[in-house]
């Protein structure tokens, strides 16, 4: 056997310490190769397609805005976005109307519709998109919601004398109105768990009536005699689950009536007190809502967070609440007056839902139509008349404008009650 010098065994440590050189290139190629890539400069061509980057169909409600703005895209034709390339947009078809028609794509190659208002009918509301001086694939894009009426509904029930055509359509003309206001569907309620209504409330048998949304009872009966108390209403059922009115009561003097009637003010008196019912002022202390803050003191305020938006945003105000009415009485005897269930009329002067019809303009404001929104309902913004405090031309009555007409005690002195799905009632405050 020849001797020999014996070789060592190689370790892994020893394979180790000779691949780290090897593995140490590598490593510096790929990270070079990834650092010459990152650095190339990425071109975009020019604009070449045109695609949706929202929904092309959509659904809504009459006379109201677009829940989602038409939206697009233009890319070159490797499919890179394309900043600052023009897109204008038509309205096609509906009859509605659109804002800023004409965008300018961002940085992400993304141009959006400014605002769109769908028209008064049912039916296919459309929109195109296309490029602003410059032909792009895939253009014209049509963008479309299909408007659906309102499926809000107020039943309106008479339950004293015969109305004249004239005064029927005020009535009528109330109803539509909040009709816009509002658009969602709330729970129906079958009449016949609530039965007969309270004396305060009409006394009118419910059985075999379903309520879809609201039902109204209202007559024109004496009061109080002329120039005192013109009129008053207010819920007289609510849903237990939701809080929002199921029944409500309306009444008007029929020794005021003629008078009202003849100074042009009547529509507005019963549009107002048609708003008492669907809850403006009359729910707004429920614990479920909780939206009147210093009730029956010298300054009360309103903080629902949908009206407060308005009020200091489209409407003009300032502040983190909404002042309310605090005239008359003085605390703590707190009469009924218009006090804790209506707008400051210092502030919102001639709007409709102060406590006062005054003014020759008497708008519907954006804050009024939120503060339904705070109870739950689902409103139409498009539906509020213009208006701004800034502007508002009167307060109260000034020189030879319209006489202001005081709506003191205009919420009905009566019980309100909350109503569950097997008709157990709660009664939550009584006014008597």
């Amino acid at each position: 056997m020849q001797s020999g010098t014996r070789r060592p065994a190689r370790t892994g440590a020893h394979l180790l310490s000779r691949q780290i050189p090897l593995l140490a290139v590598l490593v510096a190629g790929i990270l070079a190769a990834c650092s010459s890539k990152s650095t190339e400069p990425v071109t975009v061509g020019p604009p070449s397609n045109l695609l949706a980057s929202s929904s092309v169909n959509q659904n809504g409600f009459v006379g109201a805005p677009v829940g989602t703005l038409p939206s697009v895209k233009v890319t070159d034709a490797n499919g890179l976005a394309v900043s600052g390339v023009g897109v204008v947009f038509t309205l096609a078809g509906g009859g509605g109307s659109i804002g800023g028609a004409n965008q300018t794509t961002d940085g992400n190659g993304v141009a959006t519709l400014g605002g769109w208002t769908l028209g008064p009918n049912p039916g296919a509301n459309t929109v195109t998109a296309a490029g602003n001086g410059v032909t792009l694939t895939g253009a014209p894009l049509t963008f479309t919601v299909n408007a659906a009426a309102s499926q809000f509904t107020i039943t309106l029930q008479n339950i004293g004398p015969a109305l004249t055509p004239a005064r029927q359509a005020a009535f009528d003309n109330a109803k539509a109105r909040w009709q816009q206001v509002i658009l969602g569907d709330i729970p129906d309620v079958d009449g016949g768990i609530i039965g007969n209504t309270t004396a305060a409330c009409g006394s009118q048998d419910l059985t075999g009536t379903m309520i879809d949304d609201v039902l109204i009872l209202f007559t024109l009966d004496s009061i109080d005699g002329p120039g005192k108390i013109l009129g008053a209403a207010g819920p007289c059922f609510i849903r237990q689950t939701g809080r929002l009115t199921i029944v409500g009561m309306m009444k008007f003097d029929t020794a005021d009536v003629a008078g009202i009637q003849a100074a042009g003010q009547l529509n507005d008196v019963i549009l107002h007190e048609m708003g008492h019912v669907l809850g403006y002022g009359t729910l707004w202390d429920q614990v479920a809502f909780n939206f009147l803050s210093g009730a029956c003191s010298t300054a009360p305020t309103y903080t629902g967070p949908n009206a407060v938006a308005a009020f200091t945003g489209q409407n003009g105000g300032t502040g983190t609440s909404i002042p309310v009415e605090n005239f008359p009485g003085t605390p703590p005897t707190c009469p009924n007056g218009t006090r804790d269930s209506h707008w400051e009329e210092d502030v919102f002067k001639s709007e409709i839902m102060t406590g006062f019809i005054s003014g020759i303009v008497r708008p519907l404001s954006l804050t009024s139509i939120q503060s339904l929104k705070d109870l739950g309902y689902q409103t139409n913004p498009a539906a509020a008349d213009p208006f701004n405090l800034a502007t508002q031309p009167t307060l109260r009555v000034q020189g030879a404008e319209a006489p202001v007409l005081d709506l003191s005690n205009d919420i009905l002195n009566i019980p309100l009650y909350a109503v569950d799905e097997s008709g157990r009632m709660t009664m939550l405050r009584d006014r008597r």
